[in-house]
Parts: structure tokens; C-alpha cells; sequence
């Protein structure tokens, strides 16, 4: 499993495109960094979320599939993760423009099989 052994935080929107209101979780709570999180849009239509400038989302791991594409303007750390730290599934994109960390990775640090861009900062930092 590319995810840890526990259930993930599953984002599911039912507020509106923000990732840090604790209703658009399926945990009922902000994914912190003992969790796994996992981003899926079932629907025929994108699904685009930003996190904002200033915003930080911690994780143990980050899984991004479905017609998706995330827009990181603020900072991403995923720690310790224990099968892939990031991982985009081809239909999927990333676009780093602002702060992204995996840190410690246990298993691969990422996999992309969709897309990532990149103009802001990506530091990996092995265990």
C-alpha cells in the first residue's frame, strides 16, 4: 500500500474547495502529521484546489488522484512517510508555487505519474 496502516483523511468538499476547514475532511478535522491524505475527485468535472499563501498543511503522506489539480501557494510538509510521501496518479496535477517538504521519507519520496510543476521551492530530505 502506498499509504500508511491507518485510514486516511480523505478530502471531501462538502463546504467548498478550502483544505483547511475541518468539515471538507472526512475525519471531520485538518489533516496534521500523522496522517495520511488523500485527495480523489470522482466526478467528470476538475476539481482545482489552492492552499493559500500562508497556509501550511502537514501530512505523512499525500495522494492525489481523479480529474485533480492542486495549486500549493502556501507550504506542504509531508513527515515520515511510510510507503510514497507524494504520490500523482496520471490523471492528476501538482503545481508547486510556493513551499513544498517531504521530509524523513521512510519508502519513495515521490512518485509522479501525472503532473508537477514547479516554481517555487522542493526539498527532500532523506532519513
Amino acid at each position: 500500500s502506498a499509504l500508511g496502516n491507518t485510514a486516511a483523511n480523505k478530502y471531501i468538499g462538502t463546504s467548498n474547495g478550502n483544505l483547511l476547514l475541518s468539515s471538507n475532511w472526512s475525519k471531520g478535522h485538518i489533516p496534521h502529521l500523522n496522517e495520511d491524505i488523500k485527495i480523489n475527485n470522482t466526478t467528470p468535472n476538475l476539481l482545482t484546489l489552492s492552499n493559500n499563501s500562508n497556509q501550511i498543511i502537514s501530512c505523512r503522506s499525500l495522494k492525489l488522484s481523479g480529474n485533480t489539480t492542486l495549486n500549493n501557494n502556501g507550504t506542504i510538509t509531508i513527515n515520515k512517510s511510510y510507503g510514497l510521501g507524494l504520490f500523482i496518479e496520471t490523471d492528476a496535477t501538482f503545481n508547486n508555487y510556493q513551499a513544498l517538504n517531504i521530509l524523513m521519507p521512510c519508502g519513495k519520496a515521490l512518485e509522479i505519474k501525472g503532473i508537477m510543476n514547479s516554481t517555487g521551492i522542493t526539498n527532500i530530505q532523506k532519513n
